[in-house]
Parts: C-alpha cells; sequence; structure tokens
C-alpha cells in the first residue's frame, strides 16, 4: 500500500512540474511574440489609411508594413459596441491578433471593456488571454473564429484601392 501510496504521489509531483513547465513556455512564447509586436509598432512611423464599407458600416483601416512585418488594424463602431480588430503578422504568417469591444454608447465613456489577446502559430491559436466582460463568457463562442475573420480580413483588404 505504501508502495502504491508513493509511486501515486512521485506521478502526481511529476505532473504538477510538467503543467508547470508548459505554463512557463506559454508565458515566454506569449512574451516573445507580443515584443516583437510591440517593437514593429513602436518603429512604424507611416502608415497607409483607408476607410470602407464593406460590410454595411464605416470601417476604418490603418496598416503598417516594416521589415516583412504588417500590421493590420481596423476600428468600427456599431450597435453600441466600439469594435476593434488588430492582426500582426511576420513573414506572412499571423502571430498575434486581438480583439476588443467595449460598451460605448453615443455621448458617453466606455461603460464595459473586453478584449482577448491570441497567441498563434501555423494558424493554431496556443494561447489566449481575455480581459473584461464579453464574448469569452459566451458558451458559444468559438476563439477559432479569429482565424476565419482574419482569412475576411486579407479578402477585404485586396479590394481596398491604392
Amino acid at each position: 500500500m505504501k508502495k502504491t501510496l508513493l509511486s501515486f504521489l512521485i506521478f502526481l509531483t511529476y505532473l504538477s512540474g510538467f503543467s508547470q513547465n508548459q505554463q512557463e513556455i506559454e508565458r515566454k512564447t506569449r512574451e516573445n511574440i507580443y515584443t516583437e509586436y510591440e517593437k514593429v509598432f513602436n518603429e512604424c512611423h507611416s502608415t497607409k489609411q483607408a476607410v470602407t464599407d464593406l460590410n454595411g458600416m464605416l470601417e476604418t483601416w490603418k496598416i503598417c508594413e516594416l521589415n516583412n512585418n504588417r500590421i493590420i488594424k481596423i476600428a468600427f463602431h456599431k450597435d453600441s459596441i466600439y469594435h476593434e480588430e488588430l492582426y500582426f503578422e511576420k513573414n506572412g504568417e499571423l502571430i498575434y491578433a486581438k480583439e476588443i469591444g467595449n460598451y460605448l454608447p453615443l455621448n458617453h465613456f466606455t461603460q464595459k471593456f473586453w478584449n482577448c489577446e491570441f497567441y498563434i502559430k501555423n494558424r493554431q491559436i496556443i494561447s489566449i488571454m481575455s480581459l473584461g466582460h464579453g464574448d469569452t463568457e459566451d458558451d458559444g463562442w468559438d476563439p477559432e473564429s479569429i482565424i476565419e475573420m482574419y482569412d475576411t480580413r486579407l479578402i477585404q483588404l485586396k479590394e481596398i484601392k491604392n
């Protein structure tokens, strides 16, 4: 009995160490990706801007391309919600996305805020960080939808005239 209990405790210790190691790897990966994003964002001094109505409402686009990196930021206001989508590509691959949906009725300051950061590798979400009250609290929310949103935005980007 003691051997079984000891084996079980050793196994639990191993799992705990593995879990902490995985968490540390995930944290460092998020930190590295976000540091890359911040560096490009801070060095972006010229952006292309556009206003579109491709989704039946006015959306503002800001695009910065720098050293094989690209940041695409799209903002719009719909039904008292101020939305922002942000996509960061490195060498043509999406590695970071952020979605913001703040309750911001006209003639008011922000009433409720929500944002969600997505860390991505090979078109797969490897980590999610969410803050506030929003989509992540909905049981029907699919975090993978950010990849579909990105794909749609790339198609729409091609429709914007130079």
